[in-house]
């Protein structure tokens, strides 16, 4: 599988180390098995998640294109900063509606605000595609 994903060439990378074909033949054997037996990710509900979140990932985008009134926002994002489990969601969606689209704006954040705070950017990115 790996040979049949382009830019994956695990076999050539191996042989290259490797030049024993025989031996390189074990190691990739050796991958592919470790490969799948491994249990598979635990489903992290980050899909549901993203359903719960819908109203505040619309009303943010909407904010902050000038469709929807950003101190209603503002005033959810203050009480979001209140609550220890989702203060570092709020402070990277605050810097969102105030027009922060850099590349470290994720950095730190849990697979959950991630998840959250990406489908926000990816939906003003198409926004903003779309109008250009």
């Amino acid at each position: 599988m790996t040979g049949q994903t382009e830019g994956v060439r695990l076999g050539e990378l191996i042989s290259a180390l490797q030049p024993d074909a025989r031996a390189a033949e074990e190691a990739l054997a050796e991958i592919l098995r470790t490969a799948a037996d491994l249990p598979p990710e635990p489903d992290t509900g980050i899909g549901q998640l993203l359903q719960e979140w819908e109203p505040v990932i619309a009303g943010i985008v909407a904010a902050s294109q000038g469709g929807q009134d950003a101190a209603e926002v503002r005033s959810f994002l203050d009480d979001l900063a209140g609550q220890l489990d989702w203060a570092a969601l709020g402070a990277v969606l605050r810097r969102i509606l105030d027009g922060d689209r850099g590349d470290s704006l994720l950095d730190g954040l849990d697979p959950v605000d991630t998840a959250i705070a990406s489908e926000i950017l990816t939906r003003l990115a198409a926004h903003e595609q779309a109008g250009s």
